[in-house]
């Protein structure tokens, strides 16, 4: 006996040791596609917030293309583009807009701006491409009145179809992008401007600030050559206009680049967050996998207590599907009857206690006319009309065939009784079953009361069951209580 215990209890640990092992796989698997599931959610975030942006910057600016196209109609009407109406319209033009200064200028290239201050832009791109009729937005300038880095807005003035200067409106690039991602990621990334090959003309972040007009791609691609080939990759993006998302290094911290065409002379708007800021949101579910992992091993320790349990369940389970009826899914006889017999030896009974047999008028008619599929049918609806009459407290079972069994615990009067006698007989005239009509349903019922007609379960059944046969020959389809002076 000792052997076979011994051999038992190792198989036994064989097939832990297998199930632990399969446990840890899976939970390794489970951990790896979570990690792969949340970095796709945090570059579709991305994706979704660089493809948000580039539309409000895209709209930003052409809202400024307007403004300033309202403002070149109104200067042309005067007979002068310098006159003293039009650098009083200028002087307060740039309040409340994106602009730090606008100008008017004329055809020879000499311009006055909102303050008063007088430039010579003959010579820049933006002015000669806004003289061929084109809305411009210039390459990065330094400024000719203050020398700081900005980027021109520029739109032909026109009169009688002919061009006679240029209003222009000049702004901080870097400082428009910033506005737009502030809210992103509680501005801990920053955004860039590039332009297709990759040369950032405009970028506003701590780290790489110094690195003005250098190339994107060198910057990061220089130092880690794991990023080349989805640097490579992001090259080819950059070069067709695509959009995407790509993860690479650079002072040994892990970075995200969301890029997308801007719109506009062929740049690219990047925006670039740390991974561990992008998938901060998600670190909950790295807590959660370590006391996944803590209550694996918990699990794996009670797991004999836990097998116990489910063992102990499933006797109990079994215990109930023995006191069920298996058709109807209420008590069975045997286990109605011990259940009844039960409440009045040990319940806490107050009032009367009301048992009730019940009986299905000419079922074997049922059955004969409309085939015995149909009268099972019946037997189950009959169930149900009875479950849902009586209250969950009450004891409801099938005493067998057409005849069910009713304890109602604890009513106060016996008018309660009667009504719900009154209810049920009218529930069972209003049924319809498949081609049974209504009205071809009926039931008799027979009553005896707890303490008055009997104090256990046989006297009460007997006396019901003399009622429910007066019920039948007083014609069916009603009800009767017991009388105590018919017990001789």
């Amino acid at each position: 006996m000792k052997r076979l215990k011994q051999y038992s209890f190792w198989e036994y640990m064989r097939v832990l040791l297998v199930f632990i092992a399969g446990l840890a796989v899976s939970l390794l698997v489970f951990s790896y596609n979570v990690q792969v599931r949340t970095e796709q959610n945090v570059e579709e975030l991305l994706d979704y917030n660089i493809d948000h942006q580039q539309s409000q910057l895209k709209f930003m600016l052409n809202t400024q293309f307007i403004y300033l196209g309202n403002i070149a109609d109104y200067v042309a009407k005067e007979d002068s583009l310098m006159c003293e109406k039009n650098q009083e319209l200028l002087s307060c033009m740039t309040q409340d807009t994106l602009f730090h200064a606008i100008s008017i200028i004329d055809t020879d290239g000499n311009g006055v701006t909102n303050d008063g201050k007088e430039q010579k832009v003959a010579d820049r791109d933006y002015f000669k491409r806004t003289m061929k009729g084109e809305e411009v937005l210039s390459d990065p300038l330094y400024s000719s009145l203050d020398g700081k880095r900005r980027v021109v807005l520029s739109v032909p003035i026109k009169k009688n179809g002919e061009i006679i200067g240029a209003v222009a409106g000049s702004f901080d690039m870097v400082k428009l992008s910033q506005i737009l991602f502030e809210d992103v990621y509680q501005g801990k990334g920053y955004p860039m401007i590039t332009t297709w090959e990759g040369k950032i003309i405009a970028v506003e972040s701590d780290e790489i600030k110094d690195l003005q007009d250098e190339n994107l791609f060198e910057i990061y691609q220089g130092k880690f050559g794991r990023n080349r080939e989805r640097l490579e990759s992001a090259r080819q993006d950059f070069k067709f206009h695509r959009k995407n998302c790509i993860k690479v290094k650079y002072k040994k911290q892990a970075y995200y680049i969301a890029y997308e065409s801007l719109g506009y002379n062929q740049w690219m708007l990047c925006y670039t967050v740390p991974v561990s800021v992008a998938s901060e949101e998600y670190s909950f579910i790295t807590v959660y996998e370590y006391r996944l992992l803590g209550a694996v091993i918990v699990g794996v320790l009670i797991m004999l207590l836990v097998l116990w349990k489910l063992n102990q369940k499933k006797q109990t389970d079994l215990i109930n599907r023995a006191q069920m009826d298996s058709m109807t899914n209420i008590l069975n006889k045997s286990s109605i009857q011990y259940q009844i017999n039960d409440w009045l030896q040990h319940g806490e009974k107050e009032g009367i206690q009301a048992l009730l047999m019940l009986d299905l008028d000419q079922f074997k008619n049922i059955n004969d006319t409309y085939g015995h599929a149909l009268g099972d049918e019946v037997i189950k609806a009959a169930a149900k009309v009875l479950k849902d009459t009586f209250r969950s407290s009450d004891i409801v079972g099938r005493a067998g065939g057409d005849e069910f069994m009713v304890l109602m615990k604890n009513v106060r009067w016996d008018k309660v009784i009667e009504r719900q006698l009154q209810e049920l007989c009218h529930k069972f005239e209003n049924l319809k079953i498949g081609s049974i009509p209504c009205g071809a349903i009926h039931c008799s019922i027979g009553a005896a009361y707890y303490p008055d007609h009997g104090m256990n379960f046989d006297e009460l059944y007997h006396y019901a069951d003399e009622a429910l046969y007066e019920a039948k020959r007083q014609g069916r389809n009603t009800y009767v209580i017991y009388h105590q002076e018919k017990k001789a």
